[in-house]
């Protein structure tokens, strides 16, 4: 089996939170299932190698130069990293922080930890982005994994997710 994993936020910002919790997830698995392979795509060095000790866990840089418009667009997630999921012949795609490109270039599983930032700025625009990012990887995933069931309930409730 190989898993390919959205890393990109792992060189993004200081490990904590839901970071946290994918790197110990990683690290069990990979445990588990030496005969698997992972691969962690992420645009931005330096990678902090959290799995030095895992051989089956393999970081891949997939750059895009001149990607400015990350912050609407996001180029790297919607065309970059589908293309590298999709020349890697993975079996799945896992997006471990809730954003998903649209099409992945293999079946994908998304991780919602919640819906948060709806309750405290609904009308902020980079929440109201987070929000269609949010919707989108949940309709076109296989799969959606949520850290509760208070978590599963909101996206039932608040984004007719089923």
């Amino acid at each position: 089996m190989r898993i390919a994993v959205d890393a990109d936020k792992l060189t993004r910002f200081p490990a904590r939170g839901t970071q946290r919790t994918t790197i110990g997830l990683y690290r069990a698995l990979a445990a588990r299932r030496p005969d698997w392979e992972f691969l962690f795509f992420y645009q931005v060095d330096p990678w902090q190698n959290w799995f030095a000790d895992r051989p089956n866990i393999k970081p891949v840089r997939v750059d895009m130069p001149g990607d400015r418009f990350r912050g609407s667009l996001n180029l790297w997630l919607q065309v970059r990293l589908p293309f590298a999921v999709m020349s890697s012949r993975a079996d799945v795609l896992h997006c471990p922080f809730g954003t998903a490109p649209r099409f992945a270039g293999a079946p994908k599983i998304a991780t919602i930890h919640d819906l948060t930032p709806m309750d405290f700025a609904p009308t902020r625009p980079d929440v109201a982005r987070w929000l269609r990012n949010i919707r989108s990887a949940a309709r076109t995933s296989a799969a959606i994994v949520t850290a509760s069931e208070y978590a599963k309930d909101q996206l039932v409730s608040r984004l007719a997710i089923q």
